[in-house]
């Protein structure tokens, strides 16, 4: 693992991220998504914009209220946190070791990836099908 003394900026906005998440914050999450926030779930399906973003959030806090991270490891190069642990929630769909990549400075994330290879479900499918459906129609022919 990398030391993170040099990275102590990204790496705390994660951490505030994170509590953030797990106590539904959705206060916090806001003042922390970045205006070009972009959210990766494990399937490579993005939802984009801080707006967005902040929904696909709160529709995520109604979905999994319980929902908390347990952070194994983390490690920082630059302005990128690497997150190794497993997601925690009563719905069994949302639960398994997880690795997360997050985007971040001093005081925004601006990206939030995550990789499963356990049949996690595509979360920007579930939480926001209308974006996804409205991007579908417009490249089509």
């Amino acid at each position: 693992m990398l030391g993170l003394a040099g990275f102590r900026g990204p790496v705390r906005t994660v951490e505030r991220f994170l509590a953030a998440i797990e106590a539904n914050d959705l206060i916090a999450l806001g003042g922390l998504i970045g205006p070009r926030m972009r959210l990766i779930d494990s399937a490579g399906d993005v939802i984009e914009g801080r707006r967005h973003a902040l929904e696909s959030l709160r529709r995520f806090a109604r979905l999994a209220p319980d929902f908390r991270i347990e952070v194994a490891d983390m490690s920082a190069r630059g302005d990128e946190v690497l997150i190794r642990g497993k997601s925690v929630c009563a719905d069994p769909r949302l639960t398994g070791e997880t690795l997360w990549r997050a985007v971040a400075d001093g005081r925004h994330i601006h990206e939030w990836q995550g990789f499963s290879a356990d049949g996690t479900p595509q979360l920007a499918r579930i939480l926001m099908p209308e974006l996804l459906e409205e991007r579908a129609t417009v490249r089509s022919p």
